[in-house]
């Protein structure tokens, strides 16, 4: 719960809501204590008219009481400098209004005139002595004025208020009258203040129980379906289990229905990549079962460079002795059978030796040692294979039981290699090393393999072979060729380099 109330604190949507409602409600009261200010000052002030006009009516009881018996001896020590022609009435009121001026704090000074303007007499500090002119006294009405910075407050009542006789003007102190309104000011800020913080906090309490903690959790939400879109199991979600009749409630309805939506999407995209990367793995599969590694890499790059120059590599050509003769005596799918199991055991073997099959041609089959990635080996490689085909050729039996034999040609030299046509791509050969390969196994011996001199030169201290003399090799002449005969050293296929398979 506390945390809940830091967040809502802490959000920035619920300070400005807040923020703004404080400012308005201050805005609010502050309009309205502009006129309430004035009506309190216009009633301290009315007060300051009660008084002066009470000590009017005091005046007046003074002339309705008989005056005493030492006034009628010394009528003159009743009041200071009278007018020479002031009357016994008007020294006795003056002394009255004497008496007030001193008695009553409230009242600075006073003056008193007759009501024809004649001037009495006045009382008080000659600051505090009231300011009357002749235009005043002339109208013969109510007069105030206001002097806030003497706080001073001027009254002049007129003749009627005082038996049609008299006009009394009072000077009266608005210090308190000041104090009053500051306290007054303080006292509506302090409430202004206090109501504002609380409806402010009452508005906060609400905000964050049915606008910000919502908010705040659907945030949290929102970040959780981000992380867990892709994810088997689904999150359980604050918003899922809101039922809300407003507007943030059909918001938690479309989130749901978003997020069921994208994660379907992700599904479904997911699926489709992952069935177009098992597509695209086939088709891989298929292109380097057609074409080695790096030359299918380079085709995909640019088409263009499809063929290279080799200046050293080992091709051997290998044949099944009879096998054509045999193929009219089989059916098909036996065929098929026999000539798939051999193929697939030469397969396994240039897989295992680094070589690349090049092709092959009815029962004839092809390889390549030191190409498409050059290796200094790669005589040695083709011819350790070479003495497995033998081996593997004994597995296989005809019609007849009888062992199947094969006739091996190698040769070394210079090639060019390249992808020819388009849509049914070929991986082969080119050059005089080619054909030799080609005529060294069909003028070799069954279960033997025959090398060139190139080939001999390259495998003699490792090998034995036997010497052929004046063999006939069409548009090539006479030429000596080797049989092998076996290894000198122990584990010589050991010595192979092992080449990466592309």
């Amino acid at each position: 719960m506390r945390q809940s109330w830091w967040r809502c604190f802490s959000s920035r949507l619920s300070k400005r809501i807040v923020r703004s409602a404080f400012l308005s409600i201050v805005l609010l009261e502050l309009f309205l204590f502009i006129p309430s200010y004035i009506f309190r000052e216009r009633e301290l002030f009315r007060s300051l008219e009660t008084d002066s006009l009470t000590t009017l009516l005091t005046l007046r009881g003074t002339l309705a009481t008989p005056p005493p018996e030492e006034d009628n001896a010394n009528p003159e020590s009743s009041t200071l400098n009278p007018p020479s022609n002031a009357s016994t009435q008007d020294r006795r009121l003056l002394a009255a209004l004497k008496q007030q001026v001193e008695t009553k704090e409230v009242i600075a000074g006073a003056a008193l005139y007759r009501a024809n303007g004649q001037f009495l007499g006045d009382f008080g500090a000659r600051e505090d002595i009231p300011e009357v002119d002749q235009e005043i006294l002339r109208r013969n009405r109510l007069f105030t004025a206001k002097y806030r910075v003497q706080e001073r407050y001027d009254i002049v009542w007129p003749a009627e208020r005082f038996n049609n006789q008299y006009i009394v003007a009072f000077r009266l102190r608005t210090l308190e009258i000041r104090r009053a309104m500051v306290n007054y000011t303080l006292q509506r800020l302090a409430m202004v203040l206090a109501v504002s913080a609380f409806v402010s906090l009452v508005l906060l309490t609400r905000l964050q129980k049915i606008l910000i903690t919502p908010i705040l959790q659907f945030r949290d939400d929102l970040t959780a379906a981000g992380q867990a879109a892709g994810q088997e199991d689904t999150p359980l979600f604050y918003t899922f289990y809101q039922t809300r009749q407003d507007e943030l409630g059909d918001v938690a309805v479309a989130f749901c229905q978003m997020y069921h939506q994208v994660r379907q999407e992700i599904r479904d995209r997911r699926r489709a990549e992952a069935a177009l990367i098992g597509e695209q793995e086939k088709s891989e599969r298929l292109l380097l079962n057609i074409l080695p590694g790096a030359i299918a890499r380079r085709l995909k790059e640019d088409p263009a460079a499809l063929a290279s120059r080799f200046d050293e590599v080992t091709i051997l050509f290998a044949d099944i002795v009879g096998f054509t003769e045999l193929a009219s005596q089989m059916k098909p799918l036996e065929l098929l059978t026999q000539l798939n199991g051999i193929f697939s055991a030469f397969d396994k073997l240039a897989e295992h030796y680094g070589l690349e099959k090049i092709k092959t041609i009815g029962d004839a089959y092809m390889i390549v040692g030191g190409i498409p990635t050059p290796r200094p080996d790669h005589a040695i490689a083709v011819l350790e294979m070479a003495i497995e085909m033998l081996a593997v050729m004994q597995d296989f039996h005809q019609p007849d039981g009888k062992p199947y034999q094969l006739r091996i040609g190698i040769n070394t030299g210079p090639v060019i290699a390249g992808v020819i046509g388009r849509k049914k791509f070929s991986y082969d050969l080119w050059g005089d090393a080619v054909n030799i390969a080609s005529r060294m196994e069909s003028h070799g011996l069954s279960n033997h393999i025959q090398v060139t001199p190139v080939t001999y030169e390259r495998l003699k201290h490792l090998y034995e072979f036997e010497k052929r003399t004046g063999l006939v090799i069409k548009n090539v002449g006479t030429m000596d060729t080797y049989l092998y005969k076996g290894r000198k050293v122990v584990e010589t296929a050991s010595k192979v380099q092992s080449a990466p398979v592309a």
